[in-house]
């Protein structure tokens, strides 16, 4: 499968992530929803965020990599970084729904979260296409298939750091730019 092929399928992932997570908070806010919301306010909590802060800043990158990394390399299970995908786009959906709650216009939380989420997602999708590709063609060569495993290893440092510098650009804008949308 190409690369551009997996990461339409990881934004379709995404988006039906997001929508499932949206109806969940809509439809019962304490349940599901209400975790997920919990949980993200803990991490948010961990993280410290503090907008305009370069601290923030960094652990935002660093918990964004993290998950990047993990995406490329559970590629081998074929399906993780799918799943990780798709979380995250329940968290998103969540996070829409909640902030409708209080009181935010669904277009303004969305908007919100289109300036980091451009690079944030591409990031995300990229680390999922690629590490997914990368378990395909590794099970294609424990079996016999074939496969091309060695040229994307040797491809892969190049893409972890185009992933690191998106998710450096979107953790900058996500502490400098999003909450000055949110002020609106």
């Amino acid at each position: 499968m190409r690369m551009r092929t997996l990461g339409v399928v990881m934004f379709l992932i995404f988006l039906t992530g997001g929508v499932l997570g949206y109806i969940s908070a809509k439809m019962n806010p304490s349940g599901v929803a209400g975790d997920i919301m919990s949980s993200f306010g803990n991490k948010v909590r961990t993280i410290n965020f503090t907008p305009f802060s370069l601290r923030s800043v960094l652990l935002v990158f660093i918990n964004n990599f993290t998950v990047a990394l993990l995406m490329f390399l559970l590629g081998i299970t074929v399906i993780l970084p799918s799943i990780i995908v798709f979380l995250n786009g329940a968290v998103a959906g969540v996070v829409v729904a909640f902030a409708e709650e209080r009181g935010i216009s669904l277009l303004l939380a969305v908007l919100a979260m289109i300036p980091h989420g451009i690079f944030e997602l591409s990031a995300f999708f990229l680390s999922a296409s690629y590490g997914t590709m990368l378990g395909i063609a590794f099970w294609r060569k424990i079996f016999g298939k074939g496969g091309d495993l060695f040229s994307l290893a040797v491809k892969m440092p190049f893409y972890i750091a185009f992933a690191a510098v998106l998710l450096i650009t979107a953790a900058f804008i996500e502490v400098f730019i999003s909450p000055l949308v949110f002020a609106v």
